[in-house]
């Protein structure tokens, strides 16, 4: 499950004060839109979007569905779903249920999903060929370094992103999860959010393969590149700059990857970075 001191968010708040990589101004955006599948929104229709509550089960019914999930068990998840009607299985797979005493709102896939473990990638798959919505969005309270709350809303290929769960980014992508629909108050898509700590390679190349956007900034500009070079994985910055990100491109205060790298002693990172920068200008 999500913790609420991620590495992310803690990095988050540390780029904040060091480079403004990236920004915890939890004002909304109001003046920000946003696009997903392929439509543009403002904040609060993004906001409506992502927590649409009508045509869903009541907490009676959704409880013991919920079941199966929590204890980690597939076959009595199939056994359960053949036993639905059509009409509620389909309202069972959108419901959002927030369990009590929580900050979050949970799908049955977005439960599975940041779980990750080799079961619950079966689950995802379960929940997926029964017709769960991949891109369906579920709202988090995360708390930052200085104790403060953030509100973001996510899919769960942003969560299985973070979270490094390989296994669940490719059985969401496989069934058309939106590669680059990210946290809109910070502008972080899932390819970001796979260069942290729990990074894996084989997920940033499962999403560059997808089509993640490597050129694409946060709310402060801050690529992929920067925020790998940040936490100094070398392989993911290689990776990166294989796929067109640039070494030289700053975020908007004039900050490059090969800055962040140098402020934070990845030196290899910064040869890397800086062949990368000189080869782009020959």
């Amino acid at each position: 499950m999500i913790q609420l001191r991620h590495p992310l968010i803690l990095l988050l708040l540390l780029l904040i004060e060091v480079d403004g990589v990236s920004s915890s101004n939890n004002d909304n955006n109001s003046s920000t839109n946003y696009k997903v599948h392929e439509k543009t929104l403002t904040w609060e229709e993004f906001e409506a979007e992502a927590l649409k509550t009508d045509d869903e089960l009541e907490r009676e019914e959704v409880e013991p569905l919920f079941d199966p999930i929590y204890e980690q068990d597939t076959e009595r998840m199939k056994a359960l779903i053949g036993t639905l009607s059509e009409e509620k299985r389909r309202r069972f797979l959108r419901t959002r249920y927030a369990p009590e005493g929580t900050n979050k709102t949970l799908t049955p896939l977005m439960l599975a999903a940041a779980a990750g473990t080799s079961e619950m990638v079966e689950m995802v798959k379960i929940l997926l060929e029964n017709g769960a919505d991949p891109n369906q969005m579920c709202l988090r309270k995360l708390i930052d370094a200085r104790g403060s709350p953030i509100m973001t809303i996510v899919t769960p290929l942003w969560v299985g992103a973070m979270d490094g769960h390989f296994e669940v980014c490719q059985a969401l992508v496989k069934h058309g999860a939106d590669i680059d629909v990210g946290a809109p108050q910070f502008g972080i898509t899932p390819l970001m959010a796979a260069c942290d700590s729990h990074a894996r390679l084989d997920t940033v190349d499962l999403l560059i393969k997808n089509g993640a956007n490597v050129h694409h900034g946060d709310s402060t500009g801050a690529t992929a590149l920067m925020w790998a070079s940040n936490v100094g994985l070398k392989d993911i910055v290689k990776r990166l700059l294989k796929a067109g990100a640039r070494a030289d491109q700053a975020n908007k205060k004039g900050v490059t990857a090969i800055d962040i790298a140098a402020r934070n002693g990845h030196s290899e990172v910064v040869k890397i970075l800086r062949h990368a920068a000189l080869h782009n200008e020959l």
